[in-house]
């Protein structure tokens, strides 16, 4: 290992060099012994104690990564943030600390009170406290049987958490069997994919097993079923080949994720989280949705999966309508709505799933609506966009239309469902109409504090009696409120 060991001369009079040889060397031992983890740097904290002159300092082996003095760190589970001050390793001034090795951190601006033993220094920004992990398990025991679920104590690192353990797709698990857990802790801790753990009973006091985790990212309320054992045998090959990042994307929550998202699953600092995200996109792990979104392409079954069931219970409370639309889709996986043509181009490659009239259904749904009332349902928006502001009571509309009283009442739900027409008070406004009367008072209020009705009416062409109950939608909605003279905004964030 030291073959090629860069020669430093040293003058055995003034001991010029010395420094520099025990720096190479200290590099050198390091690299030898232990090989280092280009991960993020991540230690658990195994003493904490404070030296008059010096001030608070913690004791550790780094998990990965490495760290220099002044480098800032993020004190987890908390968030605490705080910067290097000085470093040992073997009890000798050091100026980085490796993987592996054992060190002390002088923390800058911390008090000892602050920190305890279990509590990780991280790299800021990358690593997550989480109460809810999934990982491999084995039991450990030659007898005992192994029932879920079962409470226990997850000893990782320097910690020692109470946790609730249940087993994945059985309910025992026999002597020296293996098997995927999840656990539930009743404390926040910082653990990552690839973190080994052993459980314990707490009375009496025995050791049942232990494995390594797949993911940290999960949710406690998240459930977890048989149904994920392919994925979580996937995880566990993935984890096997030192691929942390492929393990918690096939183990974690995260079918779709934005690239933020991602890369504080890779546990790797920038520029390579980046580096190894677009190796998985290029590899098609990881497929792009645009707007920064990515879906994990071997869970893409487990996506349409889900929106099936989500489009069965759609179709059994909306009837009427020829299914939902891709934007209420998008907010209901909370992503951008921009991302839905490629979303949907992907879900409706599964010939269950298609589009009816720019909405995504079931292939088998059949709206419960006839063909006349899709034409009066026509004519309503067409007479609705002819009036523009000046809105017609719902009596003068289904009057003039001849719709019948009960078809009127189906047709107006299903506009409304859609989000395509709001009733306010006696009269119906396209969506598009109140939008645009939504903006025109913004701008007012650009101009003034208090915004009357006259220049509002003025601004949008509206009758008094839908201006004043349109003003009045606004502040049931918490958009203004009515003072002496007119209206006020009241936030303006909610605008």
């Amino acid at each position: 290992g030291f073959r090629n060991a860069p020669v430093i001369p040293v003058s055995s009079q003034t001991g010029e060099g010395i420094p520099k040889l025990k720096e190479n060397l200290d590099q050198l031992i390091q690299q030898v012994r232990h090989p280092h983890d280009p991960r993020a740097f991540r230690v658990n904290i195994a003493r904490v104690f404070s030296l008059k002159g010096i001030g608070t300092v913690a004791t550790g082996v780094p998990l990965s990564g490495q760290l220099q003095v002044g480098d800032t760190v993020e004190v987890l589970p908390g968030g605490l943030r705080s910067t290097i001050r000085d470093l040992q390793t073997y009890h000798q001034p050091s100026k980085r600390a490796c993987s592996h090795i054992s060190c002390a951190f002088n923390l800058r601006d911390v008090t000892s009170d602050r920190l305890h033993r279990g509590m990780t220094l991280a790299a800021p920004d990358t690593y997550l406290s989480t109460t809810c992990v999934i990982g491999t398990f084995e039991n450990a025991s030659d007898s005992l049987k192994l029932k879920s679920p079962m409470q226990v104590k997850l000893h990782s690192g320097t910690s020692a958490i109470p946790a609730k353990g249940q087993l994945i797709g059985q309910r025992e698990l026999p002597p020296q069997a293996s098997t995927f857990i999840k656990l539930t802790l009743d404390e926040p801790l910082a653990l990552a994919a690839g973190d080994n753990y052993v459980l314990r009973q707490a009375s009496p006091a025995i050791t049942l097993g232990g494995g390594r985790i797949l993911s940290a990212s999960r949710s406690p309320g998240q459930r977890v079923t048989g149904t994920m054992l392919p994925q979580l045998e996937l995880a566990k090959e993935a984890l096997e080949q030192g691929d942390f990042f492929q393990s918690e994307l096939m183990a974690g929550p995260d079918i779709l994720a934005p690239r933020d998202r991602l890369k504080a699953l890779t546990q790797l600092p920038e520029p390579s989280a980046s580096e190894v995200i677009n190796a998985k996109v290029a590899d098609n792990s990881l497929r792009s949705l645009g707007a920064d979104l990515y879906l994990v392409n071997e869970r893409t079954v487990q996506l349409r999966n889900w929106v099936k069931k989500v489009l069965q219970r759609y179709h059994r409370s909306h009837p009427y309508t020829w299914g939902m639309t891709p934007s209420h889709l998008t907010e209901r996986l909370q992503i951008p709505r921009h991302a839905a043509k490629n979303l949907v181009d992907i879900l409706i490659e599964d010939p269950a799933i298609t589009v009816k009239h720019e909405h995504l259904a079931l292939a088998e749904f059949k709206p419960a609506i006839s063909n006349r009332q899709i034409q009066w349902l026509n004519a309503i928006e067409k007479r609705l966009r002819q009036f523009g502001t000046n809105c017609p009571s719902q009596g003068d509309l289904m009057s003039e239309l001849a719709i019948p009283s009960s078809d009127f009442k189906v047709l107006i739900r299903l506009l409304v469902e859609e989000g395509k027409v709001s009733q306010i008070g006696k009269h119906l406004v396209l969506t598009e109409v109140l939008n645009d009367c939504r903006q025109a008072l913004l701008q007012l209020f650009e101009q003034n504090d208090i915004v009357e009705i006259a220049p509002f009416r003025e601004a949008t062409g509206l009758s008094r009696n839908l201006a004043v109950e349109i003003l009045e939608q606004f502040d049931r909605q918490g958009l203004t409120r009515r003072v002496e003279n007119g209206r006020v905004l009241v936030r303006q964030d909610r605008a």
